[in-house]
């Protein structure tokens, strides 16, 4: 509704998510303003530092979602059993209501269970992490708008949940992921985004 009243919030973010595909030296230039004013310029984490650990946070954390997002998938499937050695219990699908989620409405999208496109999506955001990372591409805005848009699945699959009172704790995980996961891709493109 309030991109329809006021069309030029719309051009405002058009600008500024295509302006981000020219990110890694503007955000040193846009991150080191921002520091130097306040305060924190002095501080032991350099740019650099900073960013290297925000893309280790990425890959660390798109690692996880896709480890728990194999565990789900095959333990549906029936290939594995629910308890392994080498997922973490609090994700393990034992004792709960998993698979009324995963038969429902919400466990599926075009045909296919969301553990499935999350495996796929989860490996090709920790491909595109390395990429960005090591020679900056593709661009932040592509990272950014799949990280969005991961986000605003996990919150529709979370209402899911809570529409459908099921507790599954591979789910709960993956929503946290994405969530943190677009945290902080927004930590590092806000300077970019406010700059304009």
């Amino acid at each position: 509704m309030l991109i329809i009243v006021n069309g030029n919030y719309l051009l405002q973010f058009r600008n500024a998510i295509i302006n981000l595909d020219h990110s890694f030296g503007k955000r040193s230039e846009t991150a080191g303003k921002i520091f130097s004013a306040s305060g924190i310029a002095d501080k032991s984490l350099t740019i650099m530092e900073k960013t290297t650990l925000e893309m280790v946070t990425l890959l660390v954390l798109s690692s996880v979602g896709w480890l728990i997002a194999n565990y789900y998938f095959r333990v549906h499937r029936g290939y594995i059993e629910a308890r392994v050695w080498w997922m973490l219990p609090l994700f393990q699908m034992i004792n709960c209501r998993c698979d009324e989620i995963a038969d429902s409405y919400f466990g599926k999208t075009w045909g296919r269970s969301n553990a499935y496109w999350g495996m796929w999506y989860y490996a090709l955001f920790n491909l595109l992490i390395i990429f960005y990372w090591q020679f900056n591409l593709p661009p932040l805005s592509i990272i950014f708008i799949m990280g969005l848009l991961a986000f605003a699945q996990s919150v529709y699959l979370s209402w899911g949940l809570f529409i459908l009172r099921v507790s599954c704790r591979p789910c709960l995980g993956t929503h946290a992921i994405n969530g943190i996961i677009f945290i902080v891709l927004l930590y590092h493109t806000y300077p970019l985004l406010v700059s304009q």
